[in-house]
């Protein structure tokens, strides 16, 4: 017999937070983290006592699961509810990563930005920002040439990405070798006066300006 069934009858119309508790306890002793029922308890549990903690470990459990809309239910619910500085740029940074999967890229940089302006040192922001730039470099743009000026911003963030964070140099140093041979050419720029270091501004909702350097 599963745990499920085991405690169905006692969930049923268990409003008692000490036992919901026991019973989550059991479940997570077991393994049984990944299962219907486990969610089930847990969001009992936090309808009873709503805290940062308990909404941000649901969207975790869901995230898992692939459940991306009660991820971000839970995530708003989190940041609604933190008090620590800390947890809110981490909450934040998930949930770019989770407007990101859906690619909805200016919100991931407008969540990035909130989470760096409580702890600037986030590398895992800036590193969030560039992937969301390069990926929207086909749609910057109709014109190739431009549509290539978005790598120089996110190569930018990646750079950024390990100079305020050491943890994220390796991330880093491979996104930056793979989007910098994807910068534009001389060729390209010389029929726009565009020379080597030049201020360029790449604009949209990026709104970034960079230094101009060719991958041949």
């Amino acid at each position: 017999i599963t745990l499920a069934k085991l405690y169905s009858a006692d969930f049923e119309n268990c409003e008692d937070l000490k036992e919901l508790k026991s019973m989550i306890s059991t479940l997570k002793r077991a393994e049984c983290v990944d299962s219907d029922f486990f969610a089930k308890v847990a969001e009992r549990i936090y309808k009873i006592e709503p805290s940062a903690s308990s909404a941000y470990s649901l969207a975790i459990f869901f995230q898992k699961r692939q459940e991306y809309g009660k991820t971000e239910k839970y995530i708003e619910e989190a940041l609604s509810l933190v008090t620590d500085a800390k947890d809110k740029s981490e909450y934040l940074v998930k949930l770019a990563t989770i407007k990101y999967s859906q690619k909805k890229y200016a919100q991931v940089k407008s969540n990035c930005n909130k989470a760096l302006a409580i702890n600037p040192k986030m590398g895992e922001a800036y590193i969030l920002i560039g992937k969301a730039y390069a990926n929207s470099s086909k749609s910057y743009s109709k014109d190739a040439f431009d549509q290539h000026t978005v790598f120089w911003v996110a190569v930018d963030k990646f750079i950024k990405a390990k100079k305020v964070d050491p943890s994220v140099k390796e991330e880093a140093n491979k996104l930056i070798k793979v989007y910098s041979p994807h910068f534009p050419s001389k060729n390209e720029a010389f029929f726009r006066s565009i020379t080597p270091g030049k201020t360029v501004k790449v604009g949209s909702w990026i709104n970034e300006t960079t230094a101009a350097r060719f991958n041949d």
